[in-house]
């Protein structure tokens, strides 16, 4: 029995029909269909009265948007920390363990800057490694980079590689932040499926640590080179954006040692399967 957190999202959608398949109970909980993990009591309330007896918790759930979180901070801390800071209270309530979906944007850029989504994220983090040492709770910790595919809506603040397929689908306005040659490894979402069913199912194996997870240096593009890859040849360019890094390819060293997962999808199948499924 899974509680997931942010089922209704992007990342969430794809997770609890691959569960699900395998025979797992989710429990979906988002603020778009019940309850707003920000909210500490409504969520205890909301477990109490519709979940008997949880085993485990996936925590999606979050702001994941770098530059909401630049205009608005608080809001930001909010859903990232403080709900965080819930899902563990959750946890040590029931004495499940928790697989919290982190961001390769913990990680300060060059300059040693985070930005306030990072920072938050980042609490989450450590908030996940106390509550495993002062009350036992087994976690694992994934630091995401960019993941992509079917479904993803994409926008100006988030889902850079689903927002360039959308406009060029719909033909919208585009702008690059930057001069287009930041570098970021892509992961496709089967294959970020595909880890999280096998932690769900081999917990112990990779209980305790925080992951690296991406594409990997074999799926890192720049900016650039998806705009080619893509045909889109018309778009503005804006000033680098607070706090992004030049350069982030994932080290996904660590969780292949595990059990010898790692990304099977190309970018460039991965970016005709998403333009296949938006056609």
């Amino acid at each position: 029995k899974i509680i997931l957190t942010g089922s209704a999202g992007f990342i969430g959608k794809h997770l609890e029909k691959a569960l699900k398949a395998r025979g797992h109970q989710v429990y979906g909980i988002d603020k778009k269909i019940n309850v707003d993990i920000s909210d500490g009591n409504k969520l205890a309330n909301h477990i109490e009265t519709f979940i008997e007896g949880p085993e485990m918790i996936i925590h999606l759930a979050a702001n994941c948007s770098t530059q909401r979180g630049i205009d608005n901070p608080q809001q930001d801390f909010q859903d990232n920390a403080v709900g965080s800071l819930n899902v563990l209270e959750t946890a040590r309530y029931y004495g499940i363990p928790v697989i919290y979906a982190s961001t390769c944007k913990v990680i300060p850029n060059d300059e040693g800057i985070r930005t306030p989504y990072g920072l938050s994220k980042y609490v989450g983090e450590q908030y996940a490694l106390e509550y495993s040492n002062l009350f036992g709770i087994d976690f694992i910790a994934n630091r995401m980079g960019t993941i992509y595919g079917p479904g993803q809506e994409g926008s100006p603040e988030s889902g850079w590689l689903a927002w360039f397929i959308k406009c060029k689908m719909e033909k919208l306005p585009l702008t690059i932040f930057g001069d287009g040659t930041q570098i970021r490894d892509v992961l496709y979402i089967d294959d970020l499926v595909r880890l999280y069913v096998d932690q769900v199912e081999n917990f112990d194996d990779y209980s305790g640590k925080i992951y690296d997870v991406g594409g990997g240096p074999n799926n890192a593009i720049s900016l650039n080179l998806a705009l080619k890859y893509l045909e889109i040849d018309k778009f503005k360019t804006g000033p680098a954006r607070i706090g992004d890094a030049k350069e982030y390819t994932s080290d996904n060293k660590e969780v292949t040692k595990i059990n010898k997962w790692w990304p099977r999808i190309s970018w460039k199948v991965g970016i005709d399967k998403t333009l296949e499924h938006y056609r």
